[in-house]
């Protein structure tokens, strides 16, 4: 696979200064030896990939075999720590949201939409990657778009609650991608982000080996100080972080099997 890379500039704050960070490979699915470099933003510490490929290149390194894993160790262990966690999941949502639309972004094998709709929500999920589609059954496909956000015409500030769980961080350019969630979401509507956490002690323990570094589908990889500046760069207000212990206890030992294997 031939890859062309160019400089960018940091996505949130737009400066050209930065710090090494470190180098990795694709450990995941290693179809090609790129070695892809990561930085840190001078002026506002957001850690991205540097430099990239163009967005038209994006999908190169998904494919089918990003959703088929999905008998494999890791992703049946995701789905019983889903199992086990939804309804904590979903308890913490009802604090804000009793009900209403929910929109799934970045729905991939579509199991939110699923949950939200069991929980009494009028759900739907929109999904950039169509390579999903063998893998969802018939009945939840009508509830998924497989399309890029900025494509689907809903209408404006339609939704009370918008998630996005391990997409952001998949984001070319994030200024665009939240504003769409922006455009859709309501003036009071709640705003669900889930990434991975650069400041874990995964990232200290196995450096470019971590599991979690996922490059080059990784672009972007958050703090909780670099991601609150990102989502008020944006104009989000009212950021509240919130964890689970217990998926936190559920996890880790799966990300440090796949750490350890690479």
């Amino acid at each position: 696979m031939r890859i062309e890379l160019k400089n960018r500039n940091c996505q949130n704050c737009g400066s050209d200064k930065f710090d090494f960070f470190l180098k990795s490979k694709d450990n995941r699915f290693r179809k090609n030896e790129k070695v892809f470099t990561i930085v840190k933003c001078r002026k506002c510490g957001l850690v991205y990939l540097n430099p990239i490929f163009p967005e038209s290149d994006l999908n190169k390194f998904y494919g089918v075999d990003f959703y088929s894993g999905s008998g494999n160790f890791l992703n049946k262990i995701s789905k019983i720590i889903s199992l086990i966690t939804t309804f904590s999941f979903m308890k913490k949502i009802k604090k804000y949201k009793k009900n209403g639309r929910v929109l799934d972004v970045g729905s991939g094998l579509g199991g939110l939409v699923r949950s939200f709709i069991k929980y009494g929500y009028d759900a739907y999920g929109v999904e950039i990657n169509d390579d999903a589609k063998p893998f969802i059954d018939d009945e939840l496909k009508k509830k998924i778009i497989f399309d890029d956000l900025k494509n689907v015409n809903f209408k404006r500030k339609s939704f009370d609650v918008i998630t996005t769980t391990h997409v952001l961080e998949h984001v070319y350019d994030i200024k665009s991608f939240l504003n769409e969630i922006k455009t859709n979401l309501k003036d009071d509507g709640l705003l669900y982000i889930k990434v991975p956490n650069n400041n874990f002690f995964e990232y200290k323990l196995f450096k470019n080996y971590a599991y979690n570094l996922e490059v080059p589908r990784h672009l972007s990889f958050f703090t909780k100080k670099s991601l609150k500046n990102v989502l008020e760069n944006n104009g989000f207000k009212k950021i509240v972080f919130i964890r689970s212990n217990l998926n936190d206890l559920l996890s880790t030992p799966a990300s440090f099997y796949y750490s350890i294997k690479y």
